[in-house]
């Protein structure tokens, strides 16, 4: 996870212990190192968009987990700020699912959302910064992303297994600013709840490909009606 590159920012980090100081006295959730994987980052945007910013977590384990008081700390990489938040409700994650927490607001939460954490962060993310995933004090995944792009999102590459050992190593990331019918209205859509498209070495040509996210972002735009 590269945590030696990234030393100020582990010691800057709020180290937000939910079981310790909420008022709320949520659960700690029983989740060991490297369960869930931080898979995809999105960011604010510039166009139209309604898709709003969203932090993608993908289970790992072969078991279901309860997410309840589960808490993410996002530090601007050079350590100057940092915010928090909360899962304050139960969320139970299947294993090989994706969770996405938004700062999106509505009830209920727009399909592609899970849960809202509006309440705790007020401010957009980082543009480039880490994510430390912990339960109560124990870090699960510590993610280190860079320059979020304004047009779709940052995911890590699909054509890896997602594993918390890849995604604090910049090669492992790319932008998915796939483009569909709806992205003049709604913006770059990405992957929100799914699997992550390849970020090379795959080749994407028939319809259950597109389905599956076997698709090469850089050498096949086009495909999956991405034009």
């Amino acid at each position: 996870m590269l945590r030696d590159s990234i030393f100020p920012i582990v010691l800057s980090a709020v180290i937000f212990g939910a079981c310790d100081s909420d008022p709320l006295e949520v659960p700690c959730p029983d989740v060991e190192v490297g369960e869930l994987v931080v898979t995809e980052v999105r960011g604010n945007q510039t166009g139209n968009d309604t898709y709003g910013e969203w932090i993608e977590l993908h289970n790992a384990s072969g078991r279901t987990l309860d997410l309840t008081g589960l808490s993410l700390t996002i530090t601007k990489l050079d350590g100057s700020s940092d915010a928090a938040l909360l899962v304050r409700t139960p969320i139970s994650l299947a294993p090989g699912a994706y969770l996405v927490l938004g700062r999106l607001d509505g009830t209920p939460l727009p399909a592609h959302l899970d849960y809202s954490y509006s309440a705790d962060v007020s401010r957009g993310l980082f543009d480039s910064g880490a994510i430390r995933v912990s339960s109560c004090g124990k870090e699960i995944d510590l993610a280190v992303y860079r320059n979020l792009p304004t047009k779709g999102s940052l995911i890590l590459n699909g054509a890896l297994a997602p594993s918390a050992d890849d995604n604090s190593t910049d090669i492992n990331w790319c932008v998915d600013d796939r483009v569909d019918l709806d992205t003049p209205i709604s913006g770059f859509k990405g992957s929100p709840k799914a699997a992550n498209p390849s970020c090379d070495g795959a080749t994407c040509t028939q319809d259950d490909e597109c389905a599956s996210g076997a698709c090469n972002l850089n050498t096949d735009p086009g495909v999956c009606g991405s034009t």
